[in-house]
């Protein structure tokens, strides 16, 4: 009996180990290392500053939270948040409040404050972001076609720079996010994670192709890649430049042998070093001066937020526009930024348009 029982300890042991590996693997990299930089925080504040345990909320044995130990919990966080943003920001205050909520609730499986919602807690947020006169960074601009026309005065015919006229074409005809074709900064370049060149495939051929097809890896709202839909690009002869046409004349330039392909990343340097992400973000900023835009205003977002403010602009379906985006929230929307074409168009009919109101005339 005692054998059982022990092996029954055993596997249950083993399936608990599996289940907390399955959710630390659902935390993306970058929100698995903003929370620790939070939970590091909150470990100081409770135990150097509140003497209290950091590990609130409903005990392991499963004894039931008063009302009033709740509330203590929440005032905590409160105070938590007023130290957080006098050394940081009200933004990173809320983050982190955000985080450590997160940590409790995949952890310990319990939720700090009271079960209704912190309400005192976001107001505090919203007093802090008041009286610090708060302002959220200004939206990154688009970079649009007639940016990418202005580049082709600046770029050259040589490795590098086709290399990464490539993957420019690419982010911005594949609505693509940058780390879904350069490496996260700090990361290794490896072929599960990071497209390589056997990911990069010509139809018909390589030498007059029809399209292009890419395979792309998990991204952060997709961890297992479960619904990677392939990024098809097509060449289009009539027009100055594509993203197919780009990453046919990137291929040509610096070929690879086929057993090479797989440990090969899609876009490299001359030197055989990956394009990472840093670099794509610096890259388009000096673009951007070089063609007389302010820098500052642009970023590695600014090829998708391009590519999709263009599709809206000439008119394409918001189910497409979501589709070709990868994006499965309505968030999409964000990213598509009204054109001034649009906007004066629009402002024209106004003055031009008679409504009828319903009320009163039933």
């Amino acid at each position: 009996m005692s054998r059982d029982a022990g092996h029954l300890g055993r596997l249950t042991l083993l399936i608990d180990n599996m289940v907390n590996t399955a959710v630390r693997s659902s935390i993306a990299p970058t929100s698995a290392a903003a929370q620790r930089s939070a939970m590091r925080a909150w470990l100081r504040f409770c135990i150097l500053i509140c003497r209290v345990s950091p590990f609130r909320g409903q005990p392991a044995d499963g004894i039931l939270q008063s009302h009033e130990e709740k509330l203590h919990d929440e005032w905590l966080l409160m105070r938590f948040a007023v130290i957080i943003a006098a050394s940081t920001s009200p933004g990173t205050a809320a983050a982190y409040i955000s985080h450590v909520k997160t940590w409790h609730q995949i952890h310990r499986r319990v939720s700090l404050g009271p079960a209704t919602g912190c309400i005192g807690l976001s107001r505090v947020v919203t007093g802090l972001r008041k009286m610090a006169k708060y302002r959220e960074p200004a939206a990154k601009l688009p970079i649009l076609l007639q940016h990418l026309r202005q580049w082709e005065k600046v770029l050259t015919s040589s490795t590098n720079d086709l290399m990464f006229r490539a993957a420019a074409h690419t982010g911005f005809g594949g609505l693509l996010r940058c780390t879904e074709y350069a490496v996260r900064a700090g990361d290794v370049w490896n072929s599960a994670a990071n497209l390589s060149r056997a990911d990069l495939v010509f139809h018909p051929d390589v030498e007059s192709p029809e399209y292009c097809v890419i395979k792309l890896k998990p991204c952060k709202n997709d961890p297992l890649g479960a619904s990677r839909v392939p990024l098809v690009l097509p060449n289009d002869p009539t027009a100055a430049f594509t993203a197919c046409g780009s990453l046919r004349a990137m291929v040509l330039n610096d070929p690879v042998a086929v057993e090479d392909l797989e440990r090969t990343p899609l876009f490299r340097w001359e030197d055989g070093t990956p394009l990472a992400y840093n670099q794509v973000l610096e890259s388009t900023k000096n673009l951007m001066r070089l063609i007389g835009e302010c820098p500052i205003r642009y970023g590695t977002h600014s090829l998708r937020i391009g590519g999709a403010t263009s599709l809206a602009d000439a008119n394409c379906p918001d189910v497409v526009i979501q589709t070709l985006g990868r994006w499965t929230s309505q968030c999409y929307k964000l990213y598509c930024r009204a054109a001034q074409s649009s906007v004066l168009g629009w402002g024209r009919r106004l003055f031009h348009h008679s409504a009828i109101p319903v009320a009163g005339h039933m």
